[in-house]
């Protein structure tokens, strides 16, 4: 019997079986698109998506009949909510974390609530990303939606209830959210009162792991499984892909993709996560922590480039040149430009462009595609350095890092990382690491795998390790030094 990990990311889902010793035997994507309305409002179709999952379980189902499928679990965007009805219709379109619609609302908390309560609470710092911004936006501005809505959901959730399960949260995605008492466990009853918003409206919250049953009869046959498999309480994204990809006390995992994210794992909420306004909540291992540093450019800012430097008409032609081009820049390569990509993200269109806000140094007559190239991919890293090395001086244990997500295909870029961490960059072999880690706890919560150490063991393998280049040490410490000095003269 197989395992099965469903990964829903802001344009794509992935589904990906593997087998309980780890390998990977099917993988199915399928993408849909983020729809711009301008004042900050990104949406998602919430049927779209469910029908994008849908196919993709139906085409894995089909190529593993050898190895059926007995559970599955889902790891999601987190802070994207469905509005639905109490016989399960998505009342309509899904405020990404981009939607910054709910802006307003989040600072007036703030006038409520110090954010050092609010990190204490929820394990967030104040952020328009979070649901509740949205749900509150909703009810002044829709109110017969927020009437008729039974139940505010997250995707795991929504896609539980699409199976017709009873639709459970756990504690992660809860947590993203900003309305979940991580310390009580429970729906934070100040935070609700403030927002008028009832209890009755949200998801019962379980725990990653827990069963929540099967689907019935008619769906496990529309859905291709040779029978029907337990349905799995998963987690947010990045919590399920710093578990997939091998995040211990002594490794963070560091996700390169749309987005980048260090995902740092620890035995209790890291209390200096607050001064760096870093959110530090439950993790979806059992008594863990985990701790997101995380950055919106990464990925963006490279396509971007793609589309500004390219020349061909064809995007997708201009976007596979570009990076065609990135992996030929010899690894060690150097370059006077400093980047800061401070606040260097939009939707244009529902692209995920990347577009303004930055800032480039040291331009002249002799500056070249590769040195603008060279310095967006240092620039994006001093960023994340830059946090992690204040947040690694209090955790000695740290001692290596794994690398996983889209960007890890690319040697130059992870022995730039590499280089500039200061430590060694082991590449996860299975990319999709937010489906592994769904799977894991797939595998977990039916008894398929007996704890998170056995299961890390089974699915984490790497296929290179970076090693840190002394030599190149003195060149990045001095650009680290001088990036910090005039970010700090930008903020």
């Amino acid at each position: 019997m197989s395992l099965m990990g469903i990964d829903v990311g802001t344009s794509a889902c992935k589904v990906n079986v593997f087998s309980t010793r780890g390998e990977p035997l099917e993988l199915a994507t399928r993408s849909y698109r983020v729809r711009a309305f301008g004042q900050g409002r990104f949406e998602l179709d919430p049927e779209q998506v469910r029908d994008a999952v849908f196919g993709c379980m139906v085409e894995v189902n089909r190529k593993c009949a050898h190895d059926p499928v007995s559970a599955l679990s889902f790891a999601a965007q987190g802070e994207a909510v469905v509005a639905v009805s109490e016989d399960a219709r998505a009342l309509g379109p899904v405020p990404i974390s981009a939607d910054t619609r709910g802006e307003g609302y989040i600072k007036r908390l703030a006038l409520f609530l110090e954010e050092s309560e609010l990190f204490r609470a929820t394990g967030q710092v104040f952020d328009s990303i979070h649901s509740l911004g949205k749900i509150c936006w909703w009810k002044e501005h829709q109110p017969d939606l927020y009437e008729k809505t039974w139940k505010f959901l997250c995707f795991p959730e929504y896609l539980l209830l699409c199976l017709g399960l009873e639709p459970v949260a756990d504690e992660t995605i809860a947590a993203r959210t900003l309305m979940y008492d991580i310390s009580n466990h429970s729906w934070s009853a100040s935070i609700l009162a403030w927002a008028g918003v009832s209890e009755e409206k949200l998801p019962r919250v379980g725990r990653s792991g827990q069963q929540v049953g099967r689907p019935s009869t008619d769906t496990t046959r529309r859905l291709g499984f040779a029978a029907a498999p337990i349905a799995v309480v998963g987690g947010h994204d990045q919590a399920c892909a710093a578990l997939g990809a091998g995040a211990t006390k002594e490794t963070v995992v560091y996700t390169l993709g749309t987005t980048e994210c260090i995902s740092v794992v620890s035995s209790s909420q890291i209390q200096e996560g607050f001064y760096l306004r870093l959110p530090s909540y439950p993790h979806v291992a059992e008594g863990q922590y985990i701790t997101l540093i995380g950055s919106q450019a990464g990925g963006r800012i490279m396509e971007w480039l793609a589309e500004l430097l390219g020349t061909d008409p064809d995007l997708e032609i201009r976007r596979r040149l570009f990076y065609e081009e990135l992996a030929r820049i010899p690894i060690h390569s150097t370059t006077p430009l400093l980047f800061i990509p401070e606040k260097m993200l939009s939707f244009e269109g529902g692209s995920g462009t990347a577009l303004g806000g930055g800032t480039v140094t040291n331009i002249g007559m002799y500056t070249k595609r590769v040195d603008l190239i060279l310095s967006a991919m240092e620039g994006i890293t001093y960023e994340q350095a830059h946090r992690f090395s204040r947040l690694r001086a209090h955790l000695p244990e740290i001692t290596g890092v794994n690398a996983a997500g889209g960007g890890t295909r690319n040697d130059v870029v992870l022995q730039l990382k590499a280089d500039i961490f200061g430590c060694p960059i082991r590449r996860v072999i299975n990319r999709e690491a937010g489906c592994a880690g769904a799977a894991m706890i797939a595998g977990i919560g039916t008894g398929d795998l007996v704890d998170v150490r056995q299961a890390q063991c089974l699915f984490v393998k790497a296929d290179k390790t970076f090693q840190t280049s002394q030599r190149f040490r003195g060149y990045h410490d001095k650009k680290i030094n001088q990036y910090e000095r005039l970010r700090a003269l930008l903020e």
